[in-house]
């Protein structure tokens, strides 16, 4: 089903889609104007498919990786994008416990935010490849699950959750994997972008074409001038995840915490919901009817057309769940 979102994905990302930052990114990479809007609008109306100003908001390190896809012209290098998204979609399924595969298959196909992923040519399927295996790899090798959730960072907004789960249930080899991972990512930053570059990440992020707060489903989004609304949210987030970190399974513990955190994000878009799938296949795979609810596209499509309250409302409720499932399962014995 997700492979007919790539043709007309192809003609989004032409006019205007996310990869046009990232293709941009990779032709900067080594420049010092990658975090200058006027050189990124400049380049990308060279290119002749710009309908809006797409700033490159990542990591240089990000910008590095995408230096090679970018020597190619831009619609061949676009459809390659899509090509890989999509394999890492499969492959997510592929990586799933033989037992949930079925269940995996069934909430990629019906989670709306992975075909609104794949519509704007977004790297949310690949960041959530990495999610997926480092799952997979938690309490068989530490070391590479914490090195694989260390590229997480690329979207680190998104990851409130984990960092409540590492404090919770990381071991010293997951830590490791991911310190020397993220060292490496920091190293490279540097050595592309000099000393100042966390200084010109944050300023491109702040300009209004990084940040349409009326298309975020998000707490920080809809209360962006009531901030002691904010700062409850996310004191509730942060203690739900906390509790769902606390799970006896140490991947169903990481996944179930990553739901909270999407809520109090202060950068998200619908498509970032696809980073819900392994929480939602583990609560499809029990029955849950709150996953049911999140999982209904009608529930999604109220986001993109401004409603966002309700779907919000029901992944709050599916928060709620997963720290109540995490709660009960308390005095089995931990495994993973």
């Amino acid at each position: 089903n997700l492979a007919i979102v790539v043709p007309p994905a192809l003609k989004t990302g032409l006019g205007g889609g996310d990869y046009l930052s990232f293709y941009a990114g990779g032709r900067l990479a080594f420049s010092p104007d990658l975090y200058n809007p006027a050189a990124v609008a400049a380049l990308q109306s060279d290119l002749g498919w710009q309908t809006r100003n797409l700033p490159f908001m990542r990591l240089p390190a990000y910008a590095a990786l995408h230096w090679p896809l970018s020597r190619l012209p831009y619609p061949v290098a676009l459809g390659v994008w899509l090509a890989a998204n999509l394999a890492a979609l499969a492959a997510c399924i592929w990586l799933a416990p033989a037992a949930l595969r079925p269940t995996a298959a069934l909430v990629l196909a019906w989670l709306l935010p992975a075909y609104v992923a794949l519509q704007q040519a977004q790297d949310t399927p690949l960041i959530l490849l990495f999610l997926t295996a480092a799952l997979l790899l938690l309490g068989k090798s530490d070391l590479a699950a914490g090195a694989l959730l260390a590229l997480c960072a690329f979207k680190i907004h998104l990851f409130l959750g984990l960092a409540v789960f590492v404090l919770r249930r990381g071991s010293k080899a997951l830590w490791m994997g991911g310190a020397a991972t993220g060292a490496l990512l920091a190293l490279a930053s540097f050595a592309t972008q000099g000393p100042d570059w966390p200084r010109r990440l944050l300023a491109a992020a702040a300009t209004p074409a990084g940040n349409r707060l009326d298309n975020m489903p998000a707490f920080p989004a809809l209360w962006h001038d009531q901030p002691f609304l904010i700062a409850a949210a996310a004191a509730a987030a942060l203690a739900l995840a906390w509790i769902a970190a606390g799970h006896r399974s140490r991947p169903a513990a990481l996944a179930l915490s990553l739901a909270p955190g999407l809520l109090v994000s202060p950068h998200i878009y619908l498509q970032d919901w696809l980073l819900l799938a392994p929480a939602l296949t583990l609560a499809l795979a029990n029955r849950s009817r709150i996953a049911l609810a999140v999982l209904a596209p009608p529930i999604a499509v109220l986001a993109l057309l401004g409603l966002r309250i309700v779907p919000m409302a029901a992944l709050a409720l599916f928060a709620l769940a997963a720290a109540r499932e995490a709660w009960a399962s308390r005095r089995e014995p931990m495994i993973g």
